[in-house]
């Protein structure tokens, strides 16, 4: 539980994304070692149904849920559009429709968000600044409502939020002078600013690398191919090649936070001079880029040659 969250309760933001990851990691088993976990999926849908009891007919989820008795608590921002993303995700891949109408509706009311391009309060630490996080959920859900419906409308909404997601991405090398960035040859190129109020990059957009990929095998799409090119190069320079080459940690490490700017420098090295990146292994962080190289880019890869 975030503790600068106003109303006190557990985050949507981080309870749906997990689940999104327990099922992810079901769909990767059973793909790759043919091992059915049958029990996760079972152990996903109860909570799932818990999330139902509190989305609103709007088709609004909490922002955050009590830590009393599990019901929404409060209703703000596009945290609880992870809910929609894991309730979309587990119905593709279990093929069950009890949850369609609260898909409809979850889609409706997240979709006005991106059509107004201000998707605000996913991470709790942005405090409900506009952000490039949120999207993120949606993207991914409108992938698996196509796959569930084959409706080309959730093809045309997955790319207006890829769009939106773009707007927060690089599309050029900004000029770094302090270091480690400053002499590590990194580009800011392909990489995604957190939000409007942080000014730093994340590696968290490298997760929707397979979705532009699921684009593009439908519709051939010069700029999106552009922009995956730009987030896998990004990617593959962000982390430690070999021990403390971002001047701190081991070999395949990875920080969280890039400063392209001046405005974030609050991390220093021992002799008290300012730092360009966080001195912390993110394992969240190399998360998000290990699971946009592990997914269908592999069997892609003339899309960014």
């Amino acid at each position: 539980m975030y503790s600068g969250l106003k109303v006190k309760g557990h985050n949507t933001y981080v309870i749906a994304q997990a689940i999104y990851y327990v099922l992810k990691a079901y769909e990767t088993e059973k793909t790759f070692k043919n091992e059915i976990h049958d029990q996760w999926l079972g152990f996903v849908e109860k909570i799932l149904d818990k999330f139902l009891l509190s989305q609103k007919e709007s088709g609004e989820f909490p922002y955050t849920f009590s830590v009393k008795d599990g019901k929404g608590a409060e209703y703000a921002g596009y945290a609880g559009c992870w809910c929609y993303t894991a309730i979309a995700y587990f119905s593709f891949l279990s093929g069950t429709e009890k949850y369609i109408e609260s898909m409809r509706k979850a889609h409706e009311y997240y979709h006005d968000f991106v059509k107004k391009e201000e998707c605000y309060g996913t991470p709790a630490d942005t405090y409900m600044a506009v952000d490039s996080e949120g999207v993120l959920a949606f993207i991914k859900a409108c992938r698996f409502m196509h796959r569930i419906t084959s409706q080309n409308v959730y093809l045309d909404h997955l790319k207006e939020a890829l769009n939106y997601e773009f707007s927060f991405k690089f599309a050029y090398d900004s000029k770094i002078l302090v270091p480690p960035l400053s002499e590590t040859g990194w580009s800011s190129c392909g990489g995604s600013v957190t939000s409007v109020c942080n000014p730093h990059i994340h590696p968290m957009s490298n997760n929707v690398i397979d979705d532009m990929i699921y684009y593009l095998k439908i519709k051939p799409d010069d700029y999106i191919r552009s922009r995956l090119h730009d987030t896998v190069l990004w990617g593959l320079q962000s982390y430690n090649s070999y021990d403390r080459e971002f001047g701190y940690g081991r070999k395949g490490w990875m920080s969280e936070r890039f400063c392209y700017s001046e405005g974030l420098l609050t991390e220093k090295y021992p002799d008290g001079k300012k730092s360009s990146i966080w001195f912390a292994f993110l394992p969240w962080g190399a998360a998000n880029v290990l699971e946009g190289f592990c997914g269908d880019l592999w069997q892609n890869e003339d899309m960014i040659l």
